[in-house]
């Protein structure tokens, strides 16, 4: 290979990064808005997403209370001292100064993060599910379990022992992969940020009910 040849062979591999780079920068401006469609196209598929899962859910949710009598068999008697019970925990828990004001500060402190990030408002939310989970379990009276262990791994054993209903553990395994999606996912709006925390104060419900039944 003579110098022209060589020459000829280096100007060919360099043209086409020269040309690649030329292009970026004269259309820099419509690369820059595509790319801003794309991703705005990946966020709002998973906030489609987030939010027909939500659908999902609600849709389960309110067939629990009609699928759960149905499965224990309550008469029409049962339900009624079931919601004198009820009644009577809300006169207590009207009267539980510390009680009330916690609920309070929770409510206050998810509508000040849903203002920053509703992402981080959900898994907040879940958060309370968490502690619910711990607390049922103490509550259970089941064997502790040396070291710590998975949310989801507390509910199954909760449910395989009998403690909490099916429903209920789906509601809760459901719940869950909303808030994985939600840690990963830059996007989801405000409104489907408070549809979870209905939800998770839903799961929450069911998780006390379950235990005193």
């Amino acid at each position: 290979m003579n110098w022209l040849e060589w020459s000829s062979a280096v100007i060919g591999s360099t043209a086409w990064p020269i040309a690649i780079s030329v292009v970026a920068l004269i259309y820099r401006g419509q690369i820059g808005r595509l790319l801003k469609r794309i991703k705005g196209a990946k966020y709002g598929n998973a906030e489609v997403y987030f939010g027909a899962e939500l659908d999902k859910i609600e849709a389960q949710a309110s067939g629990f209370l009609t699928r759960s009598e149905a499965d224990v068999g309550e008469t029409s008697i049962e339900a009624s001292q079931s919601a004198t019970r009820t009644n009577t925990d809300c006169e207590r828990a009207s009267d539980d100064g510390p009680e009330t004001i916690q609920i309070s500060e929770r409510q206050d402190r998810f509508t000040e993060i849903a203002k920053l990030s509703p992402s981080a408002a959900v898994l907040d939310a879940w958060r309370d599910v968490e502690l619910e989970l711990k607390r049922s379990f103490e509550r259970s009276g089941l064997p502790r379990e040396k070291g710590m262990i998975a949310p989801l791994q507390v509910g199954m054993k909760l449910y395989k022992m009998g403690v909490i209903h099916a429903h209920t553990m789906e509601m809760i395994s459901h719940l869950q992969s909303l808030r994985n999606a939600a840690a990963h996912t830059e996007e989801v709006s405000v409104t489907d940020a408070y549809r979870f925390k209905t939800l998770a104060n839903n799961a929450i419900d069911r998780l006390q009910y379950d235990l005193a039944r």
